[in-house]
């Protein structure tokens, strides 16, 4: 019995489930539930999704003074992930903005004519939500943009 308890305490510590020594056996047993089966992902250049190609490209009109998300992705990993983001043209006065969970993480400003952007999401847990979208900081002015394509670069490095 003081064997498998500890072993047991040993197991769900090496999961990343936080034990004490005051842990009874049915305290461990009912932590087996928090331990998580999520994959882990590590930024890189590895592409792990893709949304859109070179040859087509999606337009997206942005209303006046306001921010509007354009691909938005559900995580079901934990890690960190980055975006990729190819325009195919821009104008105006519109950023780029990443966000996670409705929060904006990081703005690119400058209307977009570099022909690629990408921003590393870091500290994400299943189920936050990662998104790009555009900002058009102009008051009176509909603003266009054409994006070519989107990915989600990373790699998988565990269970």
């Amino acid at each position: 019995l003081v064997t498998c308890y500890t072993d047991l305490k040993n197991n769900l510590s090496t999961k990343g489930v936080e034990c004490s020594d005051a842990d009874k056996l049915l305290s461990l047993v009912n932590k087996v539930g928090e331990i998580s089966t999520a994959v882990t992902v590590e930024s890189s250049d590895n592409v792990l999704m893709e949304l859109g190609s070179l040859a087509k490209y999606v337009t997206v009109q942005v209303p006046p003074n306001s921010t509007k998300k354009q691909f938005t992705f559900t995580s079901t990993f934990k890690g960190s992930i980055r975006f990729l983001v190819v325009f195919n043209s821009a104008g105006g006065y519109i950023d780029g903005v990443f966000l996670k969970n409705d929060l904006i993480m990081k703005t690119i400003t400058g209307k977009l004519n570099t022909n690629t952007m990408s921003f590393d999401f870091s500290d994400v847990n299943v189920g936050d939500i990662l998104s790009f979208g555009f900002k058009n900081r102009i008051v009176n002015t509909h603003e266009n943009v054409s994006v070519s394509k989107w990915e989600m670069r990373g790699d998988l490095i565990g269970i």
